[in-house]
């Protein structure tokens, strides 16, 4: 079926009435009544009445569509109803994408899904940033259980399936302290029969490992360590001993990690293996048919995949690298071209395809075939959609909020995509089968799984209640706007510019004892889109010069191009004294600490503060601007809590009326975004020509170590005082130097060095920049 999430048909002939009205529990039940109907073409499904509305001819496909609140439209596609397994794909005509954007693709027909539903209506709650899942029974009824690492809460969610496609509500088990689980595997390692849950934890470098009590229940979480990073892991026998072991990817070691099982449910130490740079996936595999699982790695950063063949014994041989496109990041692997020897699939999150290598039966592979996918596919999986027996490709492709399916010709090759919609971000996909029908599952920063939508639900932070404060300019002693502004502008000579210093020097902080941090997220990821100036409109036609290093290392950069960031990221001056003066960096939003100082009890809104984009040793290309209001949280100003330290100031017009959007556009600003992503971060560091050049750091975002209840995110970044409140960019293109932003610079910790911590931006980050844009 394809699904019109918000739609509802508009019947205005004798021929589209429905042929039944029933009341069901939810949109599944719909569907499946309808499948069940061989007269049933479409339904209906409200969400608020539970109505039902089955519909029995094909002029439904081109009746007009109306957007209804909490309705659901679904049209069955020609062969999903009584598929054959040996009938090639069947093609079939889809509403129109003005009308229907699940079913907008990008060839001429739409897949044939045997038996497939897809479903955005039932929600559940997980833990705060799930990243990964597992699907399979764990309480023994015959009916596949969901099993999600929840990145941001250091827990795993157990639902049980309640077989009328429905699950309970989650039950939560701890993965350790700021452990950051990326990813999970189910098997059982203990002999029992009953399957154990494993997770990779990215912080804390080690793998969870949480036995089963026999019904769907499990026991406290047991913690071996693996190798830095931990970013995925997989279970397989890898030694021949009928014991299921450990194996993970590490991204920050370059290697991968076994843990033999002990037969208990305990492991021995890692042993490790090397691999290219930063693997972020992990297959295990016979792929050279001497029946002992081989290791296959996507490897983020080195853009390649590397096979480690097993020797028998639990140890490996050296890595066979192939290149891939650029920044694997999720491999999958089946035979694909019916010759019964495993072939490999990546997703390729920067090149936005995926590579296919064919088995040379040997466990060696060909070289990389490429196809494209939607933008930024972050997840792939192989699967049968169409039952015609080969092995297609799906993929969940992140930025571009789709679902790519690629079908298999049969020989190794593959037709164009077709893509779905999802909701925002989709980051993981896999296949099961239930209730006797296929369904994609998609996990997104929203958390969409098995057609499920699961939203991220987290609590306040310590019962602190969060008060907005402003601060405004104080113009009564100039007489007007325009003579206050001009007396602001004025102050600032190059001389003083040139003498401004960071007032709180990297903000060196120490670690705290490790406490239960508190998260901060409350609703679904959101943003606000960024907007193209006059002058940046000019600077695009003229041609873009993005000047960032796409083989940027984490330690920072001067930057020197042309790239719209540099419209909108500047400095930011204001008078300390009578000859001593404060700097930071910042955007449409620099840190709390940039705009009140703290011990001061005092706002820097009426001393002389200014932003100047574009800033360049000096050079003002694009003119002084004076603050007219600041807005930031109490939490910051009055409690000095760093999840708070994040202020939005408001400019006064220049001297022609003109707003400072108009003429250079602003960053798109997100919130609820998924952690552990790559993250680019600009200032101006006063170690390097005394702040006078903007510089840039690039790494992945990945909790912070700080403790003391902060629930921000920290990035590979050496930069020192005087770029705090500089925008950390998500999604960020270099080539023209546009993304969102998610953080700013905040802080670093003495104990941990070169590593920069930014607040998290949740829905209490957007509310500020919402009471903000009234000001």
């Amino acid at each position: 079926m394809v699904i019109m999430d918000g739609w509802q048909f508009q019947c205005t002939i004798t021929s589209c009435l429905p042929i039944a009205n029933i009341t069901v529990s939810n949109i599944l039940n719909c569907q499946v009544s309808c499948l069940e109907n061989s007269q049933c073409k479409a339904a209906s499904f409200r969400q608020s009445t539970s109505n039902c509305q089955l519909f029995s001819n094909d002029v439904n496909q081109n009746t007009t569509l109306v957007g209804t609140a909490g309705t659901v439209t679904m049209v069955v596609i020609d062969g999903t109803r009584t598929p054959s397994a040996s009938s090639p794909p069947t093609s079939s005509s889809s509403p129109s994408a003005s009308t229907s954007s699940p079913s907008a693709s990008t060839s001429t027909s739409s897949v044939s899904v045997c038996n497939s539903t897809y479903s955005s209506s039932l929600t559940f709650s997980t833990g705060s940033q799930p990243f990964s899942a597992a699907v399979i029974d764990v309480n023994s009824d015959s009916k596949p259980d969901i099993i999600a690492a929840n990145s941001g809460a250091d827990t795993v969610s157990v639902f049980l399936n309640k077989g009328n496609g429905t699950f309970s509500p989650q039950t939560t088990y701890s993965t350790g302290t700021g452990s950051q689980p990326l990813s999970v595997a189910v098997a059982d390692v203990n002999s029992d029969s009953n399957p154990d849950i494993v997770t990779a934890n990215y912080a804390t470098s080690t793998v969870s490992v949480l036995l089963n009590n026999g019904n769907g229940t499990f026991s406290s979480k047991t913690t071996f360590t693996a190798g830095s990073h931990t970013y995925a892991v997989a279970i397989a026998d890898v030694n021949s001993d009928s014991k299921p072991d450990i194996i993970t990817a590490n991204y920050g070691a370059d290697t991968v990690s076994i843990l033999l099982n002990n037969g208990n449910g305990t492991f021995l130490p890692q042993t490790t293996f090397t691999t290219d740079s930063s693997p972020s996936a992990v297959q295990i595999v016979d792929v050279n048919s001497d029946s002992k699982p081989d290791i296959i790695t996507a490897n983020y950063d080195g853009n390649t995949v590397s096979v480690l063949l097993n020797k028998g014994n639990g140890t490996f041989s050296s890595q066979t690298t192939y290149s891939t496109a650029t920044a694997p990041d999720s491999v999958a692997v089946a035979d694909v071209n019916s010759d019964s020897k495993p072939d490999i699939v990546t997703a390729n999150h920067d090149a936005n395809t995926v590579s296919v290598f064919l088995n040379k039966d040997n466990g060696t592979f060909s070289s990389q075939t490429t196809y494209a996918t939607g933008t930024k596919p972050y997840s792939v999986a192989l699967f049968d959609v169409n039952c015609d027996s080969k092995a297609d490709i799906i993929a969940a492709n992140k930025d571009s909020d789709t679902v790519s399916i690629l079908l298999n010709k049969g020989n190794g090759t593959f037709s164009p995509q077709i893509t779905y919609t999802t909701d925002t971000g989709p980051a993981f996909v896999a296949v099961i089968d239930r209730l006797k029908e296929t369904y994609i599952k998609v996990s997104i920063s929203l958390f969409v799984l098995i057609g499920l939508i699961y939203y991220v639900v987290a609590a306040p932070t310590a019962n602190e209640p969060l008060q907005i404060v402003t601060a405004r300019a104080d113009t009564s002693r100039s007489f007007s706007v325009d003579k206050h502004v001009d007396k602001v502008l004025s102050f600032w000579t190059d001389d003083k510019l040139k003498a401004a210093r960071p007032v709180m020097p990297n903000r060196k902080l120490n670690a705290q004892s490790a406490t239960k941090l508190q998260p901060i997220a409350n609703g679904p990821l959101g943003f606000v889109d960024g907007t193209i100036g006059s002058l940046q409109k000019a600077a695009v036609e003229a041609g873009i010069v993005s000047g960032i290093d796409q083989n940027d290392p984490s330690s920072r950069k001067v930057f020197s191009g042309t790239g719209r960031h540099t419209y909108t990221v500047g400095k930011i001056f204001w008078n300390i004294t009578a000859d001593t003066y404060g700097m930071c960096s910042g955007t449409i939003v620099t840190a709390g600490h940039c705009c009140y100082d703290y011990d001061a009890k005092k706002w820097r809104i009426n001393q002389n503060f200014i932003f100047i984009p574009g800033y360049n040793n000096g050079a003002q290309p694009y003119g002084k601007w004076a603050a007219r209001a600041m807005t930031a949280y109490s939490s910051w100003a009055v409690n000095k809590n760093f999840n708070y330290d994040v202020c939005f100031v408001n400019l006064y017009t220049n001297s022609k009326g003109q707003h400072i959007q108009a003429l250079q556009g602003s960053e798109g600003l997100g919130y609820n975004y998924p952690r552990n992503a790559l993250t680019y971060s600009f200032g101006y560091p006063y170690n390097l020509q005394q702040g006078q050049v903007m510089q840039y750091c690039s790494g992945k975002a990945a909790a912070s170590k700080y403790g003391n209840g902060f629930n921000g995110q920290t990035i590979p970044c050496d930069m020192t005082g005087g770029c705090s409140g500089g925008p950390w960019f998500q999604s960020f293109d270099t080539t023209v130097g546009v993304g969102t932003i998610t953080s700013l610079n905040s802080f670093t910790i003495n104990s941990i060095a070169n590593y920069m911590n930014g607040p998290y931006f949740d829905s209490s980050i957007w509310s500020l920049y919402q009471q903000c844009a009234t000001k």
